[in-house]
């Protein structure tokens, strides 16, 4: 079951990041792509700031940067967050979005082993440490809102929190 395009969900914080850049080391010719990263390198160069205040406004151009890479090969996409679920403009999971993912590839979940508070305050922990973060109130809400849509959406489900396992995981099921 090959494919050329993977996208890597989940919470805030759960390592999408991490797994994509230890899956591109393994895999020849393959590129990890940080949609986070990228808005924030993009928005500075648009704006001089890294981040924009209207939310709304990152996720969708968040999803534009996302459509813009759709056309390339070989690429693992460490989705934001959010990206599939927040806007105003599209309450419903934005599954337009979702779709477009679907038809280019490979949706995969990370996930820690276990769903209770201890891993709600990993998360937050780990979201402390970047940039900007949210409360750990938010970081919970969050957790609990989008974890049925996550798992209803992938197309494989990753648990625990070792990387480079993960990492390895992913490429065997999807014969990369």
């Amino acid at each position: 079951m090959g494919t050329n395009y993977i996208f890597l969900m989940g919470p805030r914080a759960c390592g999408k990041t991490s797994v994509g850049n230890a899956m591109s080391m393994q895999l020849i010719d393959w590129t990890a792509v940080d949609l986070d990263a990228e808005y924030e390198r993009i928005c500075f160069m648009e704006t001089g700031r890294r981040i924009g205040t209207d939310v709304d406004a990152y996720y969708d151009r968040s999803r534009e940067i996302l459509f813009e890479y759709m056309g390339l090969e070989n690429i693992i996409m460490c989705l934001g967050g959010g990206t599939l679920i927040n806007s105003r403009k599209a309450p419903n999971g934005c599954m337009a979005t979702l779709e477009k993912c679907r038809e280019r590839g490979q949706i995969v979940l990370l996930l820690p082993s276990r769903f209770d508070f201890r891993n709600k305050k990993v998360l937050h922990l780990r979201e402390k440490e970047r940039r900007y973060s949210v409360a750990s109130s938010t970081v919970a809400k969050h957790y609990e809102k989008r974890i049925d849509f996550y798992k209803n959406s992938a197309d494989f489900v990753v648990y625990g929190t070792d990387v480079k396992g993960a990492a390895t995981k992913i490429i065997k099921h999807f014969d990369l």
